[in-house]
């Protein structure tokens, strides 16, 4: 059985899987509220009716599954609830025994959750870097409408209060600091750097970001036409696990639309500094519109084309090592404190 425990820096070492709930109250602070009644409104299904100082069986499957993606490393898993736009959103963090050398921020793409890209917060951890990873609204085990949304600035006020919280505890999520956001992670980041915010990281890396899907004119058509008679389809891909999604709703799409229209009277912002990582065959979003669409609204980025790469190139096993290789030398490059030797 593992107990809830409310600091972080309390947490065990080598591999413990504890699970703190704490309202994303501070996570040196004895004195935060533990909130395991609101991660439970937030994903009912995965908690269950456990009582507060015990984890059910469904979390600790899902503790299970993080320690068998992340083998062979040493750390401290915490789980957090997040507050963001009158809703909690779940998020994990993963301290090393050392000294952290840097904060990886992890996010993922659409139908999927953090769990997914577990395999890319490794590669951090055994660069000694801390590790955070946030469930977007609507995915995982956050808050909202199931891979839906009501207006897509949602996602990227959930990157502005994740980044705004951690920001708070600098020992904990030390500079520099890093983003990997896929897909839609990566709308989610566009859209809070197009306010201009001050607190931005230090480098950002954009993999396959959604702005147009493939063929986004012919699926908006679609999409029009039968998103009135039909509320939702079957995803695109067969769910991973319990915490994946079983029905894509038509209305996100509308929503994306919508987002894609205001963000033509947006202005170009040369602030933020990272990197454009897109696959050559990437049958998910339309990288011949996406990548020169950022180049031009952030020209602090740099952008790579990785040959014969899918979408899920950070997550497929026979792309992920070189993907995860080419952004390690990409982070050295620009001088963050990443070691070559031994890349996975």
């Amino acid at each position: 059985m593992i107990r809830l425990l409310r600091p972080l820096a309390t947490l065990g070492a080598l591999g413990t899987a504890c699970l703190c709930l704490s309202c994303a109250g501070t996570p040196t602070d004895p004195s935060a509220p533990l909130r395991w009644d609101l991660l439970m409104q937030a994903q009912p299904a995965i908690l269950g009716p456990s009582p507060p100082q015990t984890v059910g069986p469904a979390v600790q499957a899902y503790l299970k599954q993080w320690k068998s993606r992340l083998k062979d490393i040493s750390y401290t898993q915490t789980v957090l609830t997040l507050p963001s736009d009158g809703r909690f959103l779940g998020m994990n963090v993963f301290q090393v025994p050392e000294k952290p050398r840097g904060t990886l921020f992890q996010l993922h793409g659409y139908l999927a959750n953090s769990l997914t890209f577990a395999g890319i917060d490794g590669v951090f951890l055994k660069q000694a870097w801390t590790v955070t990873a946030l469930d977007l609204p609507g995915h995982g085990m956050s808050q909202g409408p199931r891979a839906d949304v009501d207006v897509w600035s949602r996602y990227g006020d959930a990157v502005r209060d994740w980044l705004a919280w951690a920001a708070r505890y600098p020992k904990v999520f030390p500079r520099p600091w890093v983003i990997v956001a896929h897909s839609l992670g990566g709308s989610a980041v566009i859209d809070y750097y197009h306010r201009r915010p001050a607190l931005i990281a230090d480098r950002t890396i954009l993999a396959a970001p959604l702005i147009h899907p493939t063929w986004y004119t012919w699926e908006g058509i679609g999409f029009f036409l039968i998103g009135w008679f039909v509320p939702s389809l079957p995803p695109v891909v067969a769910p991973e696990d319990y915490l994946s999604i079983t029905s894509f709703p038509t209305h996100w799409f509308a929503a994306l639309q919508a987002w894609n229209a205001r963000k033509n009277h947006w202005r170009p912002w040369r602030v933020p500094q990272g990197s454009v990582y897109q696959g050559t065959n990437d049958s998910v979003v339309d990288g011949a519109y996406d990548v020169p669409w950022v180049e031009k609204e952030f020209p602090g980025f740099e952008s790579y084309w990785l040959k014969g790469a899918t979408h899920e190139f950070l997550t497929q096993p026979d792309q992920e090592k070189e993907a995860w290789e080419i952004l390690l030398k990409d982070l050295a490059r620009h001088g963050l404190p990443v070691t070559l030797k031994g890349t996975p």
